[in-house]
């Protein structure tokens, strides 16, 4: 589930996400090669060169060359990347509706314990989650500040 995840996380961050691709590396870069649109990797339209008529023919995947794409950040499972996301809620300004569904997430409280009632032990237990809890927790938050309520996961 972790890159549907970090493709909805991309959406939060303002990415275009355009569908998933197999993607691959060069052995000597980290730069990510589209290889076609059967595979897992969620993709997003980074900077369209398409009308460039200096690109060397490349191929095309989701209407755009495969040069105008981007493999999403891994939020759900690299620390930094979370912490992109972070600063993203921070800006959208959701830190409260976020630090509430971490901590729920977390289940540092519920229906009988207030989040006022947070020690520091749990202080610590939010510092430490892990970045698929804290993506979660941002999906909720989102959720939680349009319609005022978190849904039940299943």
């Amino acid at each position: 589930m972790s890159r549907e995840l970090d493709a909805k996380i991309a959406e939060i961050m303002g990415l275009q996400v355009l569908g998933f691709a197999r993607a691959t590396t060069y052995e000597c870069a980290d730069d990510w090669i589209i290889q076609g649109e059967d595979g897992n990797q969620p993709v997003y339209l980074s900077e369209c060169c398409c009308d460039d008529k200096r690109m060397e023919p490349v191929g095309r995947i989701f209407g755009h060359h495969t040069l105008c794409l981007q493999v999403v950040p891994r939020y759900s499972s690299n620390a930094n990347d979370s912490a992109l996301m972070e600063e993203r809620l921070k800006e959208l300004g959701l830190m409260r509706e976020y630090g509430l569904c971490l901590a729920r997430e977390l289940g540092l409280f519920d229906d009988e314990r207030e989040m006022g009632d947070l020690e520091g032990k749990d202080l610590f237990v939010l510092a430490h989650a892990s970045p698929e809890v804290r993506c979660v927790a941002a999906l909720e938050a989102v959720e939680l500040s349009r319609t005022g309520e978190v849904s039940s996961r299943g």
